[in-house]
């Protein structure tokens, strides 16, 4: 047996961001999406509302193909926003956010 201590299992973070782009609640989403992959644990980003004009920035819409994070799309409230069904999210229903609140160890709203 090792003195080392073993590394502690990753972690799964879900986060509801349902502010618009611009507002500081998204800075803060980003931040804390690149501190948890930093550790090696897991984000699932739900966009929801006025959220879904976050796909129109470049940095939040690249964090779909990061590693760790997984980024999801308010499918309904993109279409009716004229938010284009590209890049680098999966665009859904409210029952994967469901699914992502079951799978995650802590959430975080941003409303």
């Amino acid at each position: 047996m090792s003195g080392t201590p073993p590394a502690p299992a990753p972690r799964t973070l879900g986060i509801l961001l349902a502010t618009p782009e611009g507002e500081a609640s998204t800075e803060t989403v980003l931040a804390l999406a690149r501190a948890c992959v930093a550790r090696g644990d897991e984000v699932l980003l739900y966009l929801v509302d006025e959220g879904v004009r976050n796909l129109l920035r470049e940095d939040v819409s690249a964090l779909g193909s990061e590693p760790g994070v997984r980024l999801y799309c308010c499918a309904y409230g993109a279409q009716r926003r004229g938010i284009p069904r590209a890049g680098r999210a999966v665009f859904c229903g409210l029952y994967l956010l469901h699914t992502v609140l079951r799978a995650s160890d802590r959430f975080l709203a941003f409303t």
